[in-house]
């Protein structure tokens, strides 16, 4: 069997540029090696799907990470939530819930989203903002926390430290 294939994937083209003759040549035409013969000619057969299947695999999560966002895209996304909430003076509680002017979200946002919320507001000059957002995660009665302990602390000490430089440059 000679296969020279060029399948289509998802609409692309995908040429596997396999030349196969795998036909075993046996002497004798026993049952057995016709058996054998077959099992080889499956196994080939399976290989080159094999082959053919990861090539479009990895050509279809290539073609994902260019429609996928970046981390600035989600970072600012997530600014745009702390505008929308200083902005309209929203409760952190609200957000994080998916709850705005009486519709819910499917899904709330998670603690480490929360938490990187908090972070970005840290890196945008916003400490209160990001005090509101850290309280809402120590107020959380989750017993088994996506954030270690320390990493809130440091968050904390980081917008207190902030707010405790803001405080002295503006008297």
């Amino acid at each position: 069997m000679n296969l020279m294939d060029v399948s289509e994937f998802n609409g692309r083209r995908l040429y596997t540029g396999l030349r196969l003759d795998y036909r075993l040549r046996l002497s004798a035409a026993t049952p057995a090696s016709r058996a054998i013969s077959a099992v080889a000619e499956l196994f080939v057969l399976s290989m080159y799907c094999l082959a053919s299947a990861c090539t479009a695999v990895q050509s279809i999560l290539s073609d994902m990470k260019t429609y996928m966002p970046s981390d600035s895209d989600m970072d600012g996304a997530l600014l745009a939530l702390v505008r929308i909430q200083t902005t309209y003076g929203l409760s952190v509680d609200d957000l994080a819930s998916g709850r705005i002017a009486g519709h819910t979200a499917v899904l709330p946002l998670s603690e480490q989203t929360v938490f990187d919320v908090a972070v970005l507001c840290l890196g945008d000059g916003r400490p209160d903002v990001a005090l509101q957002w850290l309280d809402h995660i120590n107020n959380a009665s989750i017993k088994h926390s996506a954030i270690p302990l320390s990493a809130l602390y440091q968050a904390y000490a980081r917008a207190f430290a902030q707010v405790v430089t803001r405080d002295v440059m503006v008297t």
